[in-house]
């Protein structure tokens, strides 16, 4: 009985050690994978952190967004000082031939702490989400808006050209519901009988408001054969990308 006892012991203490290890590898992979994405966040470069994401993330993610983020992140929380062990966790799973690893936990800062937590599908970003008191309404300003700008002067130029579909490949799906592609169509053929084929679109004025929702609205002179027009196109933020909501040409005053 001694002997069995023993064993038991033996076979316990070497289980011990392999969770120990199992746990160790474990947060030293979520460790890891944090790690190299705040030093991305910290950069200054939004290259750096697109880089690490999947390209299904990439697609919900506007880089003057991102860009503004990481600017908040520094001035609200400063510089990352480390992970806190006690409150750390990395799962690791395959799903479907997918390595997926997720981890989560609170992140020391200068200024604060943050939790953080990030998925990864084959070593890939698809999904993160940082959250501390310090961050607040982070999106109050917006300086580069050439990518909603070059997007909406498109957007009304094939709305002009009778150019429907892709017009409404530009537009977010709520805006799509409301411009069907029958109403679109009709309402670029009136605007084309008045004023005739259109010779410039050029953005006039650019206006940002950090509301609950954030707004860009976009002012457009549409010059034409026969008159002038105004474009007015809007880009809400419900996340890290805009949407092309609101679409209007009238005659220019």
């Amino acid at each position: 009985m001694k002997k069995f006892v023993a064993g038991c012991l033996v076979s316990l203490v070497i289980l011990v050690l392999v969770v120990i290890g199992v746990v160790a590898w474990a947060f030293k992979a979520g460790a890891k994978e944090q790690e190299k994405f705040f030093a991305a966040v910290y950069s200054g470069d939004p290259q750096q952190v697109l880089a690490l994401f999947d390209p299904r993330l990439i697609e919900e993610v506007d880089e003057p967004v991102i860009a503004e983020w990481m600017n908040a992140m520094k001035e609200t929380l400063g510089e990352p000082e480390g992970l806190k062990a006690s409150s750390f966790n990395t799962n690791k799973k395959y799903e479907d031939g997918v390595v997926v690893t997720e981890s989560s936990g609170k992140i020391r800062f200068e200024k604060g702490e943050a939790e953080s937590k990030l998925v990864l599908h084959n070593g890939k970003i698809v999904e993160f989400n940082v959250t501390s008191d310090k961050l607040g309404q982070w999106f109050t300003q917006l300086p580069s808006t050439q990518l909603y700008e070059e997007k909406g002067r498109q957007c009304l130029e094939l709305t002009m050209a009778g150019k429907v579909d892709e017009a409404r490949a530009l537009m977010h799906e709520a805006l799509q519901k409301e411009l069907p592609p029958e109403t679109l169509r009709e309402f670029a053929q009136s605007n084309q009988s008045e004023a005739g084929t259109v010779q410039s679109v050029t953005c006039q004025s650019r206006e940002f408001s950090p509301d609950e929702t954030p707004c860009l609205t976009l002012i457009y002179a549409i010059q034409c054969e026969k008159k002038a027009l105004t474009g007015k196109i809007e880009f809400t933020f419900p996340g890290l990308k805009g949407c092309l909501t609101a679409l209007n040409i009238s005659p220019a005053e």
